[in-house]
Formats: C-alpha cells, structure tokens, sequence
C-alpha cells in the first residue's frame, strides 16, 4: 500500500518479548500490551504513539499508523488513544453472513480453525455468526468507524481502503 500513498502509513513498534524482556514483564504487568501478535511480538499503546519518529511530518498530519484490529481491541483503542491521537476507523468486512458462513466451514474442513471440543459445526457457526452479528451492530451504532468497506474480493477491498485512507491526510 506505500507505493500508492507515499509511503505516509508506517506500522506500529512492536515489543520483542526476548529482545525487551525486561521491559516487556514491567508493561504486561502494567497493563500496557495490547496483544500478542505471535509468541514473541506484542502491541502497545507506547509502540503506536511512537511509530512515527519524524516529528514535522506529525504535526504536518503527514504520517498515519495503520493497524488491522478487532472490535475488542478497536474500543480499547479508542478509549485510550483518546485526546492522544487521531483515530479514523475503517470497518472491513464480508459483504453477506453466507459467506462468512461458506468461509467458516472451509476453514473447519481444512482444519485451519481447531474444531472446538464438545461442539457440533453447526453450534459453533451459530456461536461464531452470532459474534459477527454483535460486532457489526457496535460497529454501527458506535460511530467508531469512519468508512465502512463490505466485500469479499481483496482487490476492491484494497482499493477502497486506497481511497478512503486519502481522507486522513486532508
């Protein structure tokens, strides 16, 4: 996405949890990692804030930091990026809960997603479309989410984040 925008959206620093240890157990006893991308790596409020070292592209509103999150994550972010930073959110999901549910079996065919113990595939669908259904409703009516993008073909998907990403720098 950088060759299209200038290279303007950066990603966050993340936390090594060996590389940091130290300072890693003081944050996570603190309260200050957001999530662990993998086993090593973890989110911060701190490695958000600081990802953007040039200071005069800051205050030029010249650099953004992209992050791809849930709806749990979103409102923790939310709150607490709050009067810190600009927030503009941008809902990408499937443009129809058939397809969400198509995605679903595939995955628990391929066994991509373990099969969840004393579950039927059935109930966990049902479990896993009711969430979907939950977050879409907080989605709209939070008014978190600035751009709303629905559609299962990434190409377009990408596309229209492109275009909606050149609102952040106006």
């Amino acid at each position: 996405m950088n060759d299209d925008i200038d290279g303007r959206f950066v990603l966050p620093r993340l936390i090594d949890k060996i590389a940091d240890g130290p300072r890693f157990e003081v944050m996570e006893r603190r309260g200050q990692v957001l999530k662990m991308i993998d086993s090593r790596y973890a989110l911060s409020l701190d490695g958000i804030l600081n990802a953007v070292t040039e200071e005069k592209d800051v205050k030029q509103h010249k650099v953004a930091v992209i992050l791809d999150v849930d709806v749990d994550l979103a409102r923790t972010l939310f709150k607490e990026l709050s009067g810190k930073a600009k927030i503009i959110g941008v809902w990408v999901g499937l443009d129809s809960l058939d397809k969400l549910k198509d995605r679903l079996k595939a995955k628990l065919a391929s066994t991509a997603i373990p099969f969840p113990p004393g579950e039927t595939e059935e109930t966990y669908i049902r479990a896993k479309i009711r969430k979907v259904i939950k977050d879409i409703e907080f989605g709209v009516v939070s008014g978190m989410f600035d751009f709303t993008i629905l559609n299962d073909d990434f190409d377009v998907s990408l596309a229209e984040l492109k275009e909606a990403a050149k609102y952040c720098f106006k």
